[in-house]
């Protein structure tokens, strides 16, 4: 078959093997999606398993056309104290199967490595970019971030994107602007 990208990306996530990863710590564990996919912080979909992926891309039929959809929405204060500060994304309208979800955020603080972000789906998945305490610059200004981890998910419903400041060293900030672009098939 002539195999597109997002067909490969895909044979390799249904393919993946986790025989013999080993959490060790938080997040390293495997969670089912809404999707029928799963995923870990530290693994992600797992092992390529090479002989499976070829033996699926055999029968393959193509995902069809790329589509996406999109909201953004103005946030508000962080707090210091790990209290989470999140906005919700409408995209009930969205008929789409989720392949990865691209995230913009604006944040004004002082110490952006204070600062991490969780995303959850209308399903109810949850992913995170971690805060990066060596960073001690300021500020981010449209910065994206990527997840596969709800590949398979409907995107229909509320997206929740919350910025938590996980350090508490009462420097504060402000969540200005969070958009989500959510790529994938239509449905």
């Amino acid at each position: 078959p002539r195999l597109g990208y997002r067909d490969v990306k895909e044979i390799l996530l249904k393919t993946a093997s986790r025989e013999g990863l080993k959490p060790g710590n938080e997040g390293e564990t495997f969670t089912a999606n809404g999707g029928g996919f799963t995923f870990s912080r530290a693994f992600g979909a797992g092992i390529l398993n090479v002989a499976d992926a070829v033996t699926t891309a055999k029968d393959w039929v193509n995902l069809g056309p790329l589509v996406t959809a999109e909201a953004s929405a103005e946030g508000g204060a962080i707090a210091d104290d790990g209290t989470p500060s999140t906005v919700e994304l409408d995209l009930q309208s969205a008929s789409i199967r989720v392949e990865h979800v691209e995230i913009t955020v604006t944040v004004k603080h002082a110490n952006r490595g204070d600062v991490g972000f969780a995303i959850v789906s209308p399903g109810g998945m949850t992913t995170f970019a971690n805060n990066r305490p060596p960073d001690d610059a300021a500020d981010f200004t449209d910065y994206t971030f990527t997840s596969p981890h709800f590949w398979g998910e409907s995107a229909a419903g509320v997206w929740k994107v919350s910025a938590i400041d996980a350090r508490a060293n009462e420097v504060t900030g402000n969540l200005v602007s969070v958009k989500i672009k959510v790529y994938g098939t239509a449905q």
